[in-house]
C-alpha cells in the first residue's frame, strides 16, 4: 500500500497521493449535527465557485431525557430520537460531524515553544504532554483532548494553542448514540468553534486578519467568542436573573434610552467590553468595531441599541446566513421556521467540517476533533482510497 511506504519512497509518490487526496476530499460529504437537550439541527452544505449552498437543513424538537435520567445510560433511547430527527434530511450521507454545548468541555489557551506539525503530533500522541501546564488538570488520562494551532510567532519562538478536553465517557456516549442510529461520527466539536467556522464561510480566511466577535445570546447560553489569526478567546457572560427577566421584555418597550435601561445595559455591556479590551490588549489590536449576534430572539433592535450605547463606536450586527449563502427550497422551509435565522449558524459551521483523511489544507478557521479514534479513522479512509487507486491501476495495466 502506498500509505505504508517508507519516507523516501512516499516522497516520490507524494504528488500522486496529493491528487488522490484532493479528489477524495472534494467528494467527502458530511452532515453537520447540533445536539441539544430538546432539539437537533442538521445541515449539509456544498460549494460551487467558492459560493456556499445549504443543500439540506432541518430543525427538529426531541423529547430528550428526563431530569431523573442519566445521559450516559440513555444512549439507546437517544439514538432513536437522533435517527427520527435525521430522517428529515433527504440524503444518503452517513458521516456526521457533531457539535455539542461547551458546558461539557474545557477550553484552554496555552503557549508552547514553536514545533513543526509532525513533532507536535508525535509529542501529544505519546500522552502526558498537556499535563505539564498549570492551567490543565494534573492528569488527563480520563479525558479526550484536541488542539488547534492558532498562531505561530517565529520571532519569539512561541505558538498559541487552543486545547479542548472532555471526559472520555461523554465523547464515547455521543459516538455511540450516532452509531446506534446508523451514522458514522467523524468529528466531535464544540459550539463556539462551529460558530467561528460559520463566520469563516462568510468572510474567508482574510476576514480573520482582524478580530471576529460573536455574541451568542440564547436562552441556553450567553457568551462571547473572539477569534483572529493571532488568537482565540471564549468567555461566559453572567447575567443576573433580575436583569434577564427585564432583558427578555426589552423589545416591547418604546425606547432603551432611559436611566432605567442604561443601568441594566451597563452591567451587560461592561462584561462584553471587558472581553473586547482583554483581547485587544493581549493580541495588540486596534479597538474592535463590530460584534455579531447569534440569538433565538425574534427581534433584537432594542437589545442592539442598548449594548451599542455602552460600547462606544462598536456596531452590533445581526448574523443572517441568507445574506451570504444560497439555500435549497427544502432547507429554506426549515430556516423560515426558526425564531431567528442566526440560529442556523452552529449547524452550518459544523457542516463545513470534514474528516480530511489526507491532512490537506482547509478553509476551516479552527479545527477541533474530540473523537477518540479519529486518527485511526483517517488512516483507514486514506488506506481504502489509496487501495482503490492501486486496484484501478492494476486493472488498467
Amino acid at each position: 500500500m502506498i500509505d505504508k511506504l517508507g519516507p523516501p519512497i512516499a516522497k516520490i509518490f507524494s504528488p500522486i497521493i496529493n491528487l488522490i487526496g484532493k479528489s477524495h476530499t472534494k467528494k467527502e460529504k458530511v452532515i453537520g449535527v447540533v445536539v441539544r437537550d430538546k432539539y437537533i439541527q442538521a445541515a449539509e452544505i456544498s460549494f460551487k465557485k467558492d459560493k456556499c449552498k445549504v443543500d439540506n437543513f432541518s430543525n427538529q424538537q426531541i423529547a430528550g431525557i428526563g431530569d431523573d435520567q442519566d445521559f450516559l445510560s440513555a444512549t439507546t433511547y437517544l439514538s432513536d430520537q437522533v435517527k427520527n430527527a435525521l430522517d428529515s434530511i433527504k440524503t444518503k450521507t452517513k458521516d456526521v460531524a457533531i457539535s455539542i454545548n461547551s458546558s461539557q468541555a474545557q477550553i484552554y489557551n496555552l503557549q508552547i515553544p514553536v514545533m513543526d506539525e509532525d513533532s507536535l503530533r508525535e509529542a501529544t500522541e505519546i500522552g502526558g504532554f498537556w499535563d505539564q501546564f498549570d492551567e490543565t488538570p494534573e492528569s488527563l488520562e480520563e479525558f479526550e483532548t484536541s488542539y488547534a494551532v492558532v498562531n505561530t510567532n517565529e520571532e519569539i519562538g512561541i505558538m498559541d494553542i487552543v486545547l479542548v478536553t472532555m471526559e472520555k465517557k461523554y465523547v464515547e456516549a455521543y459516538s455511540n448514540i450516532f452509531r446506534l442510529a446508523g451514522y458514522n461520527p467523524v468529528v466531535i466539536d464544540l459550539a463556539p468553534f462551529s460558530h467561528v467556522n460559520a463566520q469563516g464561510i462568510e468572510l474567508g480566511q482574510e476576514g480573520f486578519e482582524t478580530p471576529n466577535v460573536i455574541f451568542n445570546y440564547t436562552k441556553e447560553s450567553k457568551n462571547i467568542t473572539i477569534s483572529s489569526k493571532k488568537g482565540f478567546q471564549y468567555s461566559e457572560l453572567n447575567i443576573i436573573e433580575a436583569d434577564q427577566v427585564l432583558l427578555d421584555t426589552v423589545e416591547e418597550v418604546e425606547s432603551v434610552e432611559t436611566e432605567f435601561w442604561d443601568e441594566i445595559f451597563e452591567r451587560l455591556g461592561s462584561q462584553i467590553k471587558q472581553s473586547l479590551v482583554e483581547y485587544e490588549t493581549k493580541y495588540e489590536f486596534d479597538p474592535i468595531s463590530i460584534v455579531t449576534v447569534v440569538t433565538d430572539k425574534t427581534k433584537i433592535k432594542n437589545l442592539s441599541k442598548g449594548i451599542e450605547r455602552h460600547l462606544g463606536d462598536v456596531v452590533v450586527k445581526h448574523y443572517n446566513p441568507e445574506d451570504s449563502m444560497e439555500f435549497s427550497n427544502e432547507a429554506k422551509k426549515y430556516m423560515d421556521s426558526l425564531s431567528n435565522k442566526s440560529l442556523a449558524s452552529e449547524a452550518i459551521g459544523i457542516a463545513s467540517r470534514k474528516l480530511n483523511s489526507f491532512n490537506l489544507p482547509t478553509n476551516e478557521i479552527i479545527s477541533i476533533n474530540l473523537l477518540s479514534n479519529f486518527n485511526q479513522v483517517k488512516i483507514n479512509r486514506r488506506s481504502k482510497s489509496l487501495g482503490n487507486f492501486c486496484l484501478m491501476i492494476s486493472l488498467v495495466f
